[in-house]
């Protein structure tokens, strides 16, 4: 009668290596970590919402904010500095006070004048 086909071969799947692990190994271990953190399927809850998008918005703006104000409390330290350097630098030097009259007296006085 007739002759059988032979089938097309499959190409076979790698099996993993070791360092590899598989899909169902994973699933199991964020099962677990789901589990530990109260989460997950074995309360019935169902999947994990992921977070939503206003509050990832909030929160990305309220860390903006917070490197705004630092960065305005720096540059406002830096104008201070700055403010204070310049002060520093007007300030005439007092020049020394001379006793002529007691170096004489007292004959502290070069002899060159």
């Amino acid at each position: 009668m007739s002759e059988p086909t032979p089938e097309p071969e499959t190409p076979a799947v790698p099996e993993p290596t070791s360092d590899e692990p598989t899909v169902k190994e994973l699933a199991s271990k964020v099962d677990q970590i789901l589990g530990i953190l109260g989460g997950g399927k074995d309360e019935g809850e169902g999947e994990v919402e992921p977070p939503s998008v206003k509050a990832e918005v909030q929160r990305e703006l309220t860390r903006l904010r917070k490197a705004e104000e630092a960065k305005a409390e720096r540059d406002a330290e830096k104008a201070e500095l700055a403010e204070l350097k310049e002060k520093v630098k007007r300030v005439a030097e007092k020049q020394p006070r001379e006793y002529r009259r007691s170096t004489r007296f007292m004959r502290w006085t070069d002899e060159d004048e």
